[in-house]
């Protein structure tokens, strides 16, 4: 009994280490990639600009606003303002998930003593503990495959990015594996992250056909097939 506590102990310790590394990991790198987006924010700029620019005289208005025309208006305003609250509660989801898993993984070995006691018939006892088995199997089965596919998306993305010179592909292949994980739409977002930042990407490969402005969207729909 001492043998076998010891190692369920060692493997939720090693489980608990895995989920912080990789969230921790993927937090520095959701901070490098800021960084490194940053570092380029006055190139991005003018790109936006001259995209702005371009829709403009698409349908022959005049006029056209920059960015930080944009962004810094009433209406810009009040949308950064919702998505900085929405950001905030998402932050304060995501500690008390954190706080409950915690909770989770402590209270775990006495899940049996407390069914025992909540349902004091063996044939109860018998059902209850068999469908809490074939949820848990059914969850790690969807975990576990869904993990595996993100990641050989991921890698498959990682790889073709960085051939076809998009930059910081690394940044943008960890937001496609975390976007993976949402249902439905999350594959949606992922198919057209790349795009979006490679039409705004400043310095594309000599090998992009078409002049400016035309190769960055020819650019983005390549990135996109």
């Amino acid at each position: 009994n001492w043998s076998r506590a010891l190692k369920i102990g060692h493997a939720r310790v090693f489980a608990v280490l895995i989920v912080l590394g990789g969230f921790f990991g993927f937090m520095a790198l959701l901070a490098n990639g800021i960084a490194e987006f940053g570092r380029d924010a006055g190139e991005y700029e003018n790109r936006i600009n001259d995209m702005i620019a371009d829709m403009y005289e698409v349908v022959h208005m005049s006029g056209a606003p920059t960015l930080q025309e944009l962004l810094f208006n009433e209406t810009g305003q009040r949308f950064f303002a919702t998505i900085a609250n929405e950001t905030g509660d998402l932050s304060g989801d995501l500690v008390l998930i954190l706080i409950y898993v915690a909770f989770l993984f402590l209270a775990q070995s006495s899940w049996t003593r407390k069914l025992d006691n909540i349902f004091p018939g063996f044939e109860q006892r018998a059902q209850v503990r068999q469908v809490g088995d074939e949820a848990r199997r059914s969850i790690e089965t969807y975990l576990w495959t869904q993990t595996v596919i993100s990641a050989l998306i991921t890698a498959l993305t990682y790889f073709s990015l960085l051939a076809l010179g998009v930059q910081n592909a690394l940044f943008l292949s960890a937001l496609i594996f975390v976007l993976n994980y949402i249902p439905t739409v999350g594959s949606i977002v992922a198919a057209l992250v790349p795009p979006l930042f490679a039409i705004v990407q400043p310095e594309l490969p000599a090998w992009v056909p078409g002049t400016p402005p035309q190769d960055n969207y020819i650019y983005a729909a390549i990135v996109f097939a």
